[in-house]
């Protein structure tokens, strides 16, 4: 019984720390310094416009095509690992990418959709501290 008890117990206890967040985490330094003043075209599948948002909430202006930005920003938004009232807990993976080459790699795990503060404010203000601006 003492077994039983116990691995519900850690059973529990992963669950909950898959669930959890995790703040920024560069993956890959600045490999150029990074210039903020320059537009940032965003590329992903999901959850764009809430990316969109917070890279404007830093003063990052945003490019409508590819061919006007300085900077490309591919992310990659996980499945929903919980849900929550104002929109889900994901996996984000930024690659902020310049000229075709990485510039900077940064993974995090939070709130996202119009949950605030979400993981994509969190990773913009990473972008920003580690830039020129």
């Amino acid at each position: 019984m003492k077994t039983v008890s116990t691995s519900l117990v850690l059973f529990f206890s992963v669950m909950l720390m898959a669930c959890s967040n995790i703040p920024p985490k560069i993956t890959m330094p600045a490999m150029a310094p990074i210039d903020v003043s320059e537009a940032f075209y965003v590329v992903a599948e999901r959850q764009k416009p809430e990316i969109e948002k917070a890279l404007k909430k830093e003063g990052i202006k945003v490019a409508a095509r590819a061919f006007d930005a300085g900077y490309q920003l591919r992310v990659r938004v996980g499945t929903n690992r919980r849900t929550l009232d104002c929109g889900s807990v994901n996996s984000v993976t930024y690659q902020l990418m310049k000229g075709g080459a990485e510039v900077l790699g940064m993974k995090g795990r939070g709130p996202t959709g119009s949950c605030d503060p979400n993981i994509f404010d969190q990773m913009t203000q990473a972008i920003v501290a580690r830039s020129t601006k």
